[in-house]
Formats: structure tokens, C-alpha cells, sequence
């Protein structure tokens, strides 16, 4: 029997009609919008002055209508800040959020409109704390959305035809601007107003934008997302310790390092001058906040923080300056236990075993003023004294700064006569 041509065809035709709509599928782009100059409104046409973050995502998205040409595109809003606002908050609620989307099948990529301020703080932190390999793309504007010749608009869409890209996926975020690509290692803004403002000094940009279309120059070979160790899953804000960032410049004095220490900060970044120096005076009080955070303050009578005896020697030594055995000798104080804090008007420490330490001015044992004195007493005395004098030795050996005096009945001093106190 012989079958017509047209029943023949018809199943064939029928399959390719059905799987048509999946074959041709936009990507799934989902825009994640903070705020920033790109959405951004003047109080007049032809004022300088305008308001970041008024325009929402939904009217983002509708003024760049192209965008519905290259993805099945959708948007939340996350913030309405100006970046110079960014803050721990807005981070893990973004990056939690780029995770969520990132792991569903259907989402393709996710664009982040944003500040420039502070886009480039941003992109570094989501490399750390994203968990997957597709592509995520920060998009920011020096121009206002009302400007004349605003660039927010081609901007979007060069963000958006780059999340779409399969050649951005394994790199990490990414920052796009004025048709170049950034690595969110690399990016640093250097102009507050001109278009060409961001630049990658140290690696150079990582590729360019050209009608749409992206031209990589090189791979991304930082450790990042799927491969960096750290995580947002859990975390609070109030969970993050609080780190402050000081800059050195001549005539740079310690005050501020004295303050923040004062404030509890649990970490201070010192941007140096040269290569990462600073001033005597400030880096005294650099090693002042280290010591610090061991022993509880850095003004006197105040020692009531103390972990342990090899950290205190660690840092004690690196107060008084950096000496070839500081290592060496701190080796040899690691295998002390650790001790346990019993707070007072002195620090008597104690560890099994009835050994004890105390920590008292120096001038209270005939030393000199802004002296630290630190009197050990153990049962078994001399194998005590020989880790010391071994680890004196090890550390300032001819140096003249810390001298160990075996005491019988007092126990055995520690003199540290180059760390001085406020």
C-alpha cells in the first residue's frame, strides 16, 4: 500500500514544531538592580546635582527595549543606594540571592545593576562567596538615567549580551562599562566623571564589548567562586567582624590606629606608601593593636586578654622589631600549653600543673617605666628556664632587649625593654 506524501511528512513536521519553542529558547537572565548613578534622577534636565537609586528595576529593564530580544529577561530589586551607601547587609542578601537563582536549571546568568563607587568592592566580594560557573555581570553608569547622552542604557545591554555569552561562564563576575570588560580581581575606578573611568593596572582589562559581541583577551586564573573556600551560607551581618582600612601618608601618626583599637575592631588594613611602609610612630601603633588583641590593651595595668604564652612571645618580639630568630624562638615557646585567664588588677595565668604567670608594669620590679615584666613560676623550675634562655637565644641573641633572670623563689623575669606603652 502506498502512503501519501503529505501523511508521510506530518509526524516529522508535527516533532519539529514541538521541540522548536526549546530548540530556540531566549536565555534566562534575571537582573538583580542596587541602585546606583544608572538609576540615578535629576532634579532638572540641565542639573548637575541627581539622586542614585530612584529608578526601579522594572523601569530599568523597559527603557532598554532590546533586552527582550536577547533573553527572557526579569528583575528584582535588591537596594535603591547610592553604592557609596553599600553596606555588609546589602552584600549577603546579594550574594545569597545570586546563589538561590544560579542554582535553578532554568536561569542562565544574573545582572547586577550597581554604583561605581564601590562596584568593584562588590564584584570582589560576590567572586569569593559565588558558588556556580555561569556568568554574573555588574553594570554600572557615570551618567545619570536623565542625562543627556546617559550611557546607563547601552551600558544594560551590554551586560546583558555578556551574561548571555557562553564564553563568560568559568570567570567569575565580571564588571562592564563604556564597551570594556573588567575582572572583579582587577577593576579600579580612577575618574569620578568620565566615561573611561575603570581600568585593570596590574592584568589589563580582561576583554572588550563590540556590538553586543564579547572579545576575551585572556582567562581569569584567580582563585574564585567554585573554587574559593569562603561561603555566605548562614551568615549574619553581625556575624562579620568589623575591619578598618587606614592610609599612610607623611607626618602619619598612630591616633587613628589607637582609636579604632579603642572601638574593638578586629582588624585594621594599613594601605602603605612604597611597599605597604608607614611611619615609625604609626607602625608602633600597628604593633600596639597586635598586641592588643592578645593581652587586652595596649595602655598599662590593663593585661587581662592573654591567650597564650607562645602567641604573647610572637608578639611581644615583633613589637620590638623584626629579628632573623623571631620564628625560631617562637618555635621553641610553642610547646608551652596553653593558659587560661584569670582577670584582676594583674593577670595571673595558670595552666595545668601549677605553673603560673604574672604580668605586671615593669617599673613594680624595679624595671623602667612603660617596661612590661612577666614573672613565670613553675614546679619544675630549670626546665623552664632552659626554654627560655634557649628561646632568648633563639630570638635576640646579642640584641640586648630581653634578658631572662632565673629567680628561685620568684619565678623567672622577663625584661622587654623596647615596648612601650602610651
Amino acid at each position: 500500500m502506498r502512503h501519501h506524501p503529505i501523511k508521510m511528512i506530518l509526524p516529522i513536521l508535527v516533532f519539529l514544531v514541538s521541540v522548536a519553542p526549546a530548540a530556540y529558547a531566549k536565555p534566562k537572565i534575571v537582573l538583580l538592580a542596587t541602585g546606583g548613578t544608572i538609576a540615578g534622577v535629576q532634579p532638572g534636565p540641565n542639573d548637575p546635582g541627581y539622586k542614585a537609586g530612584e529608578v526601579s528595576v522594572d523601569q530599568l529593564i523597559k527603557a532598554v527595549p532590546q533586552l527582550k530580544e536577547l533573553a527572557d529577561i526579569s528583575g528584582e530589586q535588591i537596594a535603591s543606594i547610592g553604592s557609596q551607601d553599600m553596606n555588609d547587609e546589602v552584600w549577603l542578601k546579594l550574594g545569597k540571592r545570586v546563589n538561590e537563582l544560579l542554582a535553578k536549571p532554568d536561569v542562565d546568568g544574573v545582572a547586577i545593576t550597581h554604583g561605581t563607587d564601590t562596584i568593584e568592592e562588590t564584584s570582589y566580594f560576590l567572586s569569593l562567596v559565588v558558588k556556580s560557573d555561569k556568568p554574573v555581570v555588574l553594570v554600572g553608569s557615570m551618567r545619570p538615567s536623565t542625562a543627556i547622552g546617559a550611557d546607563g542604557p547601552a551600558n544594560l545591554f551590554e551586560a546583558v549580551s555578556l551574561a548571555i555569552n557562553p564564553e563568560a561562564k568559568g570567570r567569575g563576575p565580571l564588571i562592564v562599562i563604556n564597551d570594556e570588560i573588567h575582572y572583579a580581581r582587577e577593576a579600579q575606578k580612577f575618574n569620578s566623571t568620565q566615561l573611561d573611568t575603570f581600568k585593570s593596572p596590574n592584568r589589563g582589562r580582561a576583554g572588550v564589548m563590540n556590538t553586543g559581541i564579547a572579545y576575551f583577551y585572556f582567562p581569569n586564573n584567580a582563585r574564585h567562586t567554585t573554587k574559593s573556600q569562603f561561603s555566605v551560607d548562614g551568615v549574619k551581618p553581625e556575624d562579620l567582624p568589623r575591619v578598618e582600612i587606614v592610609y599612610s601618608y607623611a607626618n602619619f601618626g598612630r591616633d587613628t590606629i589607637d582609636f579604632l583599637v579603642q572601638k574593638g575592631v578586629k582588624g585594621i588594613v594599613l594601605a602603605g606608601v612604597g611597599d605597604g611602609n608607614s611611619t615609625d610612630t604609626a607602625m608602633a601603633g600597628l604593633a600596639g593593636a597586635i598586641f592588643a588583641s592578645k593581652v587586652g590593651s595596649v595602655y598599662p595595668h590593663s593585661f587581662n586578654l592573654l591567650v597564650s604564652i607562645n602567641v604573647l612571645a610572637v608578639v611581644i618580639v615583633g613589637g620590638m622589631g623584626s629579628v632573623p630568630g623571631v620564628v625560631a624562638g617562637a618555635l621553641v615557646l610553642f610547646g608551652l600549653p596553653e593558659l587560661e585567664v584569670n582577670g584582676g588588677p594583674r593577670t595571673m595565668l595558670g595552666w595545668p600543673g601549677g605553673s603560673t604567670l604574672l604580668m605586671v608594669p615593669a617599673s613594680e620590679v624595679g624595671g623602667m617605666e612603660g617596661m612590661v615584666a612577666l614573672s613565670m613560676v613553675a614546679p619544675e623550675m630549670p626546665p623552664l628556664v632552659a626554654r627560655l634562655e634557649k628561646a632568648r637565644a633563639a630570638m635576640l641573641l646579642g640584641a640586648g632587649e630581653l634578658t631572662v633572670e632565673p629567680r628561685s623563689s620568684h619565678g623567672v623575669h622577663l625584661h622587654i625593654s623596647r615596648y612601650h606603652f602610651p
